[in-house]
């Protein structure tokens, strides 16, 4: 199976983002480690997901999101 640390998902218009309205479901099948939802694009500039969809939005330069999702990424490593 897979066991993906982070989902990335980006949607430009706010109809694509809904589609992800159903998140919370999905990711009942990766239970019981959830890996960190990460959301960018048009569409989030201007609307959120519910509280109830577990997600980081981000937005920046290209530069500024690679640095941004190896800080998340880096963040959710276990502690060994």
């Amino acid at each position: 199976p897979l066991l993906p640390r982070a989902l990335l998902f980006t949607a430009t218009t706010q109809g694509s983002a809904a589609n992800l309205l159903a998140l919370p479901d999905v990711l009942a099948e990766f239970s019981p480690l959830q890996p960190l939802v990460i959301l960018g694009g048009q569409a989030f500039k201007s609307m959120h997901l519910p509280n109830w969809v577990p997600a980081v939005y981000l937005d920046g330069t290209p530069s500024t999101m690679v640095a941004a999702l190896e800080n998340l990424l880096l963040e959710s490593l276990p502690v060994n």
